[in-house]
């Protein structure tokens, strides 16, 4: 195997009540690099995602299209933190 390959795993959740999991991942990987997509804007669940989770990289749909999405993410693997809302 080349050593510029890489390997992205992709977890995909529809519920933010998943905080303990995400947690549990980034503790046994702390490579991680946790991205969160979401349509909502309710400033609780924001808060909520930021205090308990604090991801690389947050997108509201609404704001991202296909190549700004793919600039972000290009932007969090090299370590950038990248957030739509701000």
């Amino acid at each position: 195997m080349s050593s510029n390959f890489k390997v992205y795993n992709l977890v995909q959740s529809y519920n933010f009540k998943l905080c303990p999991q995400v947690l549990r991942l980034t503790q046994s990987m702390p490579k991680t690099k946790i991205v969160i997509v979401t349509s909502t804007t309710s400033n609780y669940v924001l808060h909520s995602i930021f205090k308990k989770i604090n991801p690389e990289g947050f997108m509201i749909k609404a704001e991202v299209d296909y190549e700004k999405f793919k600039k972000h993410m290009v932007l969090i693997l090299q370590n950038q933190n990248c957030y739509t809302l701000f």
